[in-house]
């Protein structure tokens, strides 16, 4: 009632002009009543401004406290997980975090609340469910396919598409009927960005089914620390690094500057650093190496607590056990696709992939100035990047023991190099 005798009063102009008048008489008597009679003015005000100080200290104060009081987020390292032995007894639900399930590990408060309210998994026993108001864009989709950065989901959204599983996107794109395929989408937020302005969006949706896809470890992070933008030097790597800030700890850029002894001139040089193949900084690969592998420890351990169902791309494209995609059919409810269409496909992607990597080492050549041959005919972008050799264990070392040694916990909990040592990695 109050407000619409407000709202009547100003309706009128003169009344408007009115109050208008009013506060600048009142502001400029304040004024001049303060340079007129400072004395007064000061016993006037001084005690009023001194009540507002000790009012702001105090809730400056109330809200250190509260800060202080507040506990840090710890992150563990992601415990062995059980590999899944794909063609042998099929897919077992019941081990895994999927299909809504009601599991007493997958419904416990800590997981809830740690794991599963940071994810976009659809779990009603954890309230991580979608927005399903009227006139929503929300929704479930049926499947999932993540992994760390430069994991390989490209090539399995290529695979499950020309196998017969349509309706999946890559992580450039909003989900279609059926899901996505993509690394970016396993944190819960409402835009992924990808490059510097496009955007897809989840509109608060969930996934079913989500499975971790693994790669060989070193050589995802060698694409992770000399592929993706980690130098924060431009809009798009600003992005890209806010985003993975967002979901897991990051040292910052500063920190690791002084940590490996590196000078803003010796950075603003990193983007050649990556891209030329000789005379490289040690100390900027240092840099990359040790943010690329913070990205890959947290992310893929990020996952493994999720609790979701694991496979190798090797043993899909290069063993070729092809009954790993009945798995995956399955578990939207489709049937599996025909082998010899699966074979088919993935002897066409060797062949690509091997035409790819004979030009990426005439790059390399060309570089080095040791190509003699028709670049022309070779077909070679003049922008095209030149792919480091894969990182070794020593290397790793150099730059992180204790990383280095998580790396290879973490990789052999995935079935890779079995056979290193973990007690003489970096003697």
């Amino acid at each position: 009632m109050l407000w619409r005798r407000v709202n009547a009063f100003l309706a009128n102009r003169n009344n408007r002009f009115s109050v208008c008048m009013a506060l600048v008489l009142m502001t400029g008597g304040t004024l001049i009543f303060r340079w007129s009679f400072p004395d007064q003015a000061k016993a006037l005000f001084d005690p009023m401004q001194a009540e507002l100080e000790s009012v702001l200290a105090h809730d400056k104060l109330r809200a250190n406290n509260k800060k202080a009081a507040t506990p840090k987020k710890t992150y563990k390292l992601p415990p062995p997980i059980s590999y899944f032995k794909h063609g042998n007894d099929g897919l077992d639900d019941a081990s895994y975090c999927i299909h809504n399930s009601t599991s007493d590990y997958c419904c416990s408060e800590e997981h809830c609340a740690t794991i599963v309210a940071r994810s976009t998994l659809y779990s009603e026993c954890c309230g991580n469910v979608h927005n399903n108001k009227t006139g929503s864009r929300s929704q479930i989709f049926p499947l999932l396919i993540t992994s760390a950065p430069r994991g390989g989901t490209w090539f399995m959204q290529q695979l499950l598409t020309k196998t017969g599983l349509q309706g999946l996107t890559t992580d450039e794109h909003t989900p279609q009927h059926l899901g996505t395929v993509s690394w970016k989408h396993i944190f819960h937020q409402d835009k992924y960005y990808f490059g510097r302005q496009s955007t897809t969006h989840l509109y608060k949706s969930k996934f079913r089914v989500i499975w971790h896809l693994v790669r060989d470890p070193l050589k995802t992070l060698t694409s992770i620390a000399f592929t993706d933008p980690l130098w924060e030097d431009s809009d798009h790597s600003r992005i890209y690094m806010n985003y993975i800030a967002s979901h897991i700890p990051i040292s910052n850029k500063t920190v690791l500057m002084t940590q490996f002894n590196i000078t803003k001139e010796e950075l603003e040089g990193v983007m050649q650093h990556r891209t030329i193949a000789m005379n490289r900084n040690p100390k900027l690969s240092h840099f990359l190496i040790f943010r690329g592998l913070e990205i890959y420890l947290y992310w893929q351990g990020f996952i493994n607590y999720l609790n979701v169902p694991i496979f190798r791309l090797e043993d899909l494209a290069v063993d070729k056990n092809v009954t790993i995609l009945d798995e995956i059919f399955r578990s939207v409810g489709r049937d599996p696709p025909s082998h010899q269409r699966v074979i088919q496909v993935l002897e066409a992607q060797q062949i690509k992939r091997h035409e790819h990597q004979r030009r990426r080492e005439l790059r390399r050549q060309l570089q080095l100035g040791a190509y003699k041959g028709n670049a022309r005919g070779d077909r070679i972008r003049k922008g095209s990047r030149i792919h480091r050799a894969t990182l070794t264990w020593e290397e790793l070392c150099e730059v992180s023991e204790k990383k280095a040694l998580s790396m290879l916990k973490m990789s052999q909990s995935f079935g890779y190099y079995l056979d290193v040592d973990r007690a003489t990695l970096c003697n």
